[in-house]
């Protein structure tokens, strides 16, 4: 049986208005993880991969594509079907060298927690978007509803250089 990624995408978004402590305890009160009941499945050639996604607005998406033969990118992640490795590629802006997080092993799955702003247009408004997005990534031949339940990340990876 072929192995699939499956991606788990956490995003919790707020404008200016919300940068209080108060507001930013209640983003931290929010779950990170959920159990994986309907995922879309993207076929990507000989690789499979199933986006889970919670959280954020219809605007903001999670795009995944082919990178090569071998090759998914979801997002920031450089996800590698050949060796089941996931590694980091940050933002074009940042120019730092792309990091491995590691190959989760069957039953094991990474966390990627990043933030991110871009400007909004609604309404006749101009305004800033922030947003903490969280990967969960695992590499499984079966899909188990609570795989990212179950147990903790075997690492966690974060990126806040924009600050939270």
């Amino acid at each position: 049986m072929k192995s699939s990624y499956i991606v788990q995408a956490v995003i919790k978004q707020w404008d200016k208005s919300r940068l209080s402590e108060m507001d930013f305890l209640e983003r931290a009160a929010m779950p990170d993880r959920y159990p994986v009941v309907s995922p879309k499945i993207v076929d990507m050639g000989r690789q499979r991969l199933l986006l889970d996604r919670h959280g954020g607005d219809e605007y903001r998406k999670i795009d995944c594509s082919r990178f090569d033969d071998q090759s998914l990118i979801c997002d920031r992640l450089l996800l590698n079907s050949n060796d089941g490795s996931a590694v980091y590629l940050g933002t074009p802006n940042q120019n730092c060298p792309p990091q491995l997080l590691g190959k989760p092993a069957d039953g094991d799955w990474l966390q990627c927690r990043y933030n991110w702003r871009y400007r909004m247009h609604r309404d006749g408004w101009f305004y800033w978007l922030y947003e903490e997005v969280i990967l969960n990534v695992a590499l499984t031949e079966v899909l188990k509803e609570t795989i990212f339940i179950d147990s903790p990340p075997s690492s966690v990876f974060e990126d806040f250089e924009l600050g939270r």
